[in-house]
């Protein structure tokens, strides 16, 4: 085969290889979470079509100069068996990704989260106002990603015998088996526990665990039970998020409103002083 003939082979099938591997580039903002911040997501599909693109051409110019040496076959046969490679390797390499990405676990085709209570020791007081950082709770990965933070009610803490309980709903968004939660209320009470919950929950993670306590500092001693933080939790679906009526809606809430009070009165009214 001549080289005019298998550098057009390179070059459409550089084409096929752009196409799949910007399909995959673009699962992959989805699965990793690559931010689109400063163009950044956009960047990454570029740079990775452009990688198939290029990957896509060797293997269309070396399936040309390869086969013929033992099969003799002609140009739609090396086409072929070059654009199907190409799209072997496009379906591996998304399958591969696929496989490594920390994916937001699901149940019956919902999003999860974590509803807490977090329970503070004896001598434990509650803030009175938060610091810069606010009260938070978090599931925490070592030297993993940022994930999302849910708000530590503290204003509607309830006390229980000498100590205070702290409700939270935490975002569920890692499938990692090993993860822990992070409660923040002060730099003086920032408090890691061991998050025992599997990667993928199941209908008895919807009830409420055992207590769970916190970790201390490795060169201290232990405390008490009754000295640490202690954690409890159960899975449940995303919560829908109230949202504020529109000024649109608002403005037509109102006129309804009015419009059902004029109906309402009676037709002398407008006649009495």
């Amino acid at each position: 085969m001549s080289w005019v003939l298998s550098i057009l082979i390179g070059l459409l099938t550089a084409a096929v290889g752009c196409l799949g591997a910007g399909v995959v580039a673009g699962k992959c903002v989805r699965w990793y979470r690559i931010s689109s911040f400063e163009g950044l997501a956009g960047y990454y599909v570029v740079f990775i079509a452009l990688a198939g693109m290029i990957a896509g051409f060797l293997v269309g110019v070396i399936c040309s100069r390869v086969l013929p040496v033992s099969q003799a076959p002609g140009f739609w046969r090396c086409l072929g068996v070059a654009l199907g490679s190409t799209a072997a390797l496009a379906l591996s390499a998304g399958a591969i990704a696929r496989l490594a990405a920390d994916l937001p676990p699901q149940m019956d085709g919902q999003a999860l989260e974590l509803a807490i209570e977090v329970r503070g020791p004896r001598d434990f007081i509650l803030p009175k106002e938060p610091d810069q950082y606010g009260a938070f709770a978090t599931v925490y990965l070592l030297r993993g990603r940022h994930l999302p933070r849910g708000e530590l009610r503290v204003k509607g803490a309830r006390q229980v015998g000498a100590r205070w309980i702290v409700e939270a709903t935490v975002p569920l968004t890692t499938s990692s088996s090993r993860k822990y939660l992070r409660a923040y209320f002060s730099k003086g009470d920032d408090v890691t526990f061991p998050l025992p919950l599997r990667s993928h929950p199941r209908k008895s993670d919807l009830e409420w665990s055992q207590w769970v306590e916190s970790a201390w500092d490795a060169d201290k001693p232990e405390p008490p039970p009754e000295g640490k933080f202690a954690l409890r939790y159960r899975v449940q679906s995303v919560q829908p998020r109230p949202t504020e009526p529109s000024v649109t809606d608002r403005e037509t809430e109102e006129a309804a409103k009015e419009r059902a009070a004029f109906e309402a009165m009676p037709p002398d009214a407008a006649h009495h002083p």
